[in-house]
């Protein structure tokens, strides 16, 4: 019996401790709101300041891929993002993996935001 156990606790327990520490995954996070500034950047870098939260935050980067997102998806976000800011419509940003946040007024300002999944306008 003493060795069942102690088998157990040599081998079960460190694959136990590998699969809970595995299973910790960024949030994902869908935050909306209006958009009170829309800024293109000389380097290509797009950012907006919305209404969920008190930083302006990088969306993409029309010259250059950042953090994955293709230039053709930040040219009409930046589209999509001048839209909702003349009209005043609601805008939608959904963050399929957010390491750096939680919330959605916790997201860092600037390009230390992570990379937004998609944008739609309401």
């Amino acid at each position: 019996m003493r060795l069942l156990t102690r088998l157990t606790l040599t081998l079960i327990l460190p694959v136990l401790a590998t699969l809970s520490a595995s299973t910790a995954q960024a949030a994902t996070l869908t935050c909306s709101g209006t958009v009170t500034s829309v800024t293109a950047h000389a380097d290509g870098s797009i950012s907006i300041k919305p209404s969920w939260n008190s930083n302006v935050l990088q969306l993409c980067n029309a010259a250059t891929v950042w953090k994955s997102v293709p230039l053709e998806s930040c040219k009409r976000w930046h589209a999509q993002a001048l839209l909702a800011r003349s009209t005043r419509e609601t805008m939608v940003v959904y963050y399929p993996s957010t390491a750096a946040a939680t919330t959605c007024g916790a997201i860092p300002a600037g390009s230390g935001a992570d990379a937004p999944g998609y944008l739609t306008n309401q």
